[in-house]
């Protein structure tokens, strides 16, 4: 596997953990979100409640796509920006 792939991924899971420990520090009470994590995990185990065109998953996985990119870009810069000021000192 290679180093761009690997940190493709590891850069989606930490997405996804922040993700979650966001909603859980969220401000409603704990109670309510673990309801609200409940009701979506059971509408997302039971299937989607509305069909997508296939026009419709194109436009979306696009827009992600290019989404991605922009985060990847812009991350790439910030890192390439550490590592010059690292060499710098």
């Amino acid at each position: 596997m290679s180093k761009q792939s690997c940190f493709f991924e590891g850069f989606i899971i930490g997405g996804l953990i922040g993700a979650a420990v966001g909603l859980l520090y969220a401000p409603t009470a704990g109670s309510k979100t673990r309801g609200n994590l409940q009701k979506k995990l059971n509408e997302g185990l039971n299937g989607p409640s509305e069909t997508l065109s296939q026009d419709e998953i194109k436009k979306l996985l696009t827009k992600t796509k290019d989404a991605v990119e922009t985060g990847m870009s812009s991350l790439k810069a910030q890192v390439d920006a550490l590592k010059q000021q690292r060499q710098q000192k």
